[in-house]
């Protein structure tokens, strides 16, 4: 074993982790790192792109850069098997998915507990403390904007977050209820949600009669192939793509959380 110092950030969380895991420093903790620095070091284990990964003390390490410790001292482990690796960290970081009202929640507290003078800390900074991206971060806090009752939704599980969120572009209470309720007892899908949300459920209209030159100008029918590349793309950006002879065309609908989502797939990174 080699106990060395390490920047903060050249640490990440397990890729091992459970799914939905949030690491939660106490205050005291975050405190006591401020007065007395960094004493007991973490087990960490060589990872990709020169980053060691964090087997124990997840919690430590967040608290480490909230209270603005640049290094810290880790444990190297090279001794141990991918078996070994999980099994430490099933242990360490625990196995329990997080509610995502729950996991809001911490977020939420996180941000303004560890302020300055109360001020909440950026969600880009929160986000690069935790071990998640931006868009994950501000996604989660904005489940904490719906009403009571979808919140009691998500909380016993009747609601997923990716049908919950198209809710918040509903104008009234009354209106998100409704449609919650109404997702819940015909199993919408997040899609047809949009769909609904963005006004895109319609009455039939009627056609005027086109001339045989209209009809002639008809984009020809897609062939078997190019539908299933558009399913294929579409499932692989989260949005609804359109593949013609000349363009490829994905509908994020007008909502900025899609967008964002679809930029985050294709490897775009604000500058934040």
């Amino acid at each position: 074993m080699d106990v060395r110092r390490s920047g903060f950030e050249r640490l990440c969380l397990s890729r091992f982790r459970p799914a939905g895991f949030v690491a939660k420093p106490t205050a005291s903790l975050v405190a006591s790192l401020r007065e007395t620095g960094f004493h007991d070091p973490m087990s960490v284990v060589p990872g990709s792109d020169g980053k060691y990964e964090i087997i124990t003390g997840p919690d430590v390490w967040v608290a480490a850069g909230l209270a603005s410790l640049y290094e810290v001292l880790v444990i190297v482990r090279e001794d141990l098997s991918d078996e070994d690796v999980e099994a430490v960290v099933r242990d360490s970081y625990g196995v329990a998915k997080t509610n995502p009202i729950h996991e809001a929640e911490t977020f939420e507290a996180q941000r303004y507990e560890f302020g300055n003078s109360g001020a909440p800390i950026p969600i880009a900074k929160l986000a690069r403390l935790t071990g998640h991206s931006r868009s994950y971060v501000a996604h989660s806090l904005r489940l904490l904007k719906l009403p009571s009752g979808v919140q009691e939704m998500l909380l016993d599980g009747s609601l997923t977050p990716g049908q919950a969120r198209p809710l918040l572009r509903l104008k009234s209470t009354r209106e998100i209820l409704s449609l919650a309720n109404r997702i819940i007892r015909d199993g919408l899908s997040a899609r047809a949600i949009e769909s609904e949300v963005s006004g895109e459920v319609r009455e039939p209209r009627l056609r005027p009669v086109r001339s045989n030159s209209d009809i002639q100008s008809e984009p020809e029918e897609k062939s078997a192939d190019i539908l299933k590349l558009e399913r294929d793309v579409s499932s692989s950006v989260g949005a609804e793509v359109s593949i013609d002879s000349s363009q490829l065309t994905i509908q994020y609908h007008g909502n900025y959380e899609i967008l964002d989502g679809i930029l985050e797939r294709l490897g775009y990174k604000p500058g934040f």
